[in-house]
């Protein structure tokens, strides 16, 4: 059966950091003449598909919307919006052995990873990140006020890493010193502070950014964020091993701290972004428009 010329695009994105990722795009699609279906959750589509794209963060939703679209022949593209653990997130996300006809990753660095992981290379398709494409520039902020990012690494990834989100928050408050006033960020999965934390909150770190003169968390992507606006940034991981998860860190752009005695010091060193960095994104929103013209 010949198929259908029409252009229908099916998103099923069971994260926050997905749908920024396509969001930038989605406009342009349908501008383009496509119909545009994004969700969380997966309900199987009654009108003709041209691509189903989902996110790899472990729903079942997104192995729903794999399964319908590979026993119907439909193209399939996974996303996997991060520089570590592709194979993984594969896996969990589809069961074993079930690929994607495409996988999706932001760059060169994350595609040679991914195949040093085991994944197919003529799968990978680096994309860079249209909402990385363009970022303003923030405004002058003393480097004194610094924003800690928070991040569920406990619940995510147990203790795998060697550290957790308590890890690094006992050492920023033992290494900040009291040069540095500080503002923790509070992640959205994290409903109560801790009354040990002992730091300004903010619900809003795009908001709070803009008042801080540096930034430091673990691997978060809005350090990547704050580094491609301008922002001091540096990576805390307590007592990690060889393994870093932080892209920044890894490429030498930012200092990775793993003792308290260290994080003073590379606060004041920090060189601020994006240093190149951004480079590697530029072209993305035409990158993925050039994919999906593919699939139609």
């Amino acid at each position: 059966m010949p198929r259908s010329k029409a252009r229908h695009a099916v998103f099923v994105l069971g994260q926050p950091g997905a749908v920024e990722f396509f969001d930038p795009v989605l406009p342009a699609l349908q501008e383009q003449g496509w119909t545009v279906t994004a969700a969380e959750g997966f309900d199987a589509p009654s009108s003709n598909i041209s691509v189903v794209v989902t996110s790899t963060s472990y729903k079942p939703a997104e192995r729903a919307a794999l399964e319908w679209a590979a026993e119907r022949g439909v193209p399939t593209v996974q996303l996997i919006d991060s520089w570590y653990d592709y194979r993984r997130r594969i896996e969990m996300t589809n069961g074993p052995g079930a690929m994607p006809d495409e996988i999706w990753v932001f760059d060169d660095v994350a595609k040679a990873d991914a195949v040093s992981e085991g994944l197919p290379g003529d799968r990978i398709r680096a994309v860079g990140h249209p909402a990385w494409e363009t970022v303003a520039a923030l405004p002058h902020a003393a480097a004194t006020e610094v924003l800690l990012i928070d991040q569920p690494v406990s619940s995510d990834m147990g203790a795998r890493l060697g550290y957790t989100e308590k890890d690094f928050l006992d050492l920023v408050r033992r290494g900040l010193g009291k040069n540095y006033r500080a503002t923790l960020a509070l992640h959205p999965r994290r409903s109560v502070a801790d009354p040990s934390d002992g730091f300004r909150l903010s619900r809003d770190p795009r908001q709070a950014v803009k008042s801080s003169g540096a930034v430091i968390g673990m691997f978060s992507s809005f350090l990547i964020e704050a580094f491609l606006a301008g922002r001091r940034v540096v990576s805390v991981q307590p007592n990690a091993t060889r393994e870093d998860f932080c892209i920044l860190s890894r490429l030498g752009l930012i200092p990775r701290v793993t003792e308290t005695a260290a994080l003073a010091p590379a606060l004041a060193s920090a060189t601020p972004g994006p240093r190149g960095f951004d480079r590697r994104f530029a072209g993305s929103r035409a990158r993925i428009l050039e994919a999906f013209a593919e699939y139609a």
